[in-house]
């Protein structure tokens, strides 16, 4: 049941503060709840394209480094489908608008 707080989830190991990213939830194949963390812009405005797992139940980070990952980029659109993975529609970069469409199996 809801307790109706926030908490603040704190970590040694984390992402890098960012905006214009994607967060989306899944649950692993053993039923972990986790969420998935992919692209953004940084501080200093950079195009990111860094892939982090948070274990929702721990609060740990971790950093995957995925084979053949999107270029960086920011504003994009991202949902999990269970069974196929994250997917990452479009967003921007430094050269403008993107329209590439990417599954990955996290």
């Amino acid at each position: 049941m809801p307790s109706n707080t926030w908490r603040e989830v704190t970590s040694d190991v984390k992402p890098v503060g960012r905006q214009y990213h994607t967060i989306v939830p899944a649950i692993s194949s053993q039923g972990l709840v986790k969420a998935i963390l992919f692209g953004g812009q940084d501080a200093s405005r950079s195009a990111r394209n860094d892939t982090w797992i948070l274990d929702v139940a721990s609060g740990a980070w971790t950093l995957v480094d995925p084979q053949g990952a999107p270029s960086p980029r920011y504003n994009h659109a991202s949902v999990f489908i269970p069974g196929y993975g994250m997917v990452v529609y479009g967003g921007r970069n430094g050269n403008g608008p993107l329209s590439e469409l990417w599954r990955g199996d996290l």
